[in-house]
C-alpha cells in the first residue's frame, strides 16, 4: 500500500526482530524521520521503541490490507547502518 506521496509503506509479513523500520511524522510518540529497530516482546508482538516505551506494529495495521503498517516505513536501501532512536 502506497502513502499519499507514492511511498510504500513496510508490510508486517516481512517485519522480523532487527529489521529497522522509519516513521513518517504522524505520530506523537515518534519523532519524524527517526529509525527504529523491530524487537520482540515476552509476548511475541513485534514493537518499535517509542516516548511511552513499545509502539506494537500490529496498532498500525491497515484497515484496507491488513498488512500494511501505516506511518512506518522499510528503510532505504543503504541506511541499513542509520543511526537507530
Amino acid at each position: 500500500m502506497l502513502d499519499k506521496n507514492g511511498r510504500e509503506y513496510a508490510k508486517l509479513c516481512d517485519c522480523k526482530s532487527g529489521m529497522k523500520l522509519e516513521a513518517d511524522g504522524d505520530f506523537t510518540c515518534i519523532p519524524k524521520g527517526a529509525v527504529l529497530e523491530i524487537y520482540t516482546e515476552d509476548d511475541g508482538d513485534l514493537c518499535v521503541r517509542c516516548d511511552v516505551g513499545c509502539h506494537a506494529l500490529e496498532g498500525q495495521l491497515s484497515d484496507e490490507d491488513h498488512d500494511s503498517l501505516i506511518g512506518l516505513y522499510p528503510v532505504p536501501e543503504g541506511g541499513e547502518n542509520a543511526e537507530v532512536l
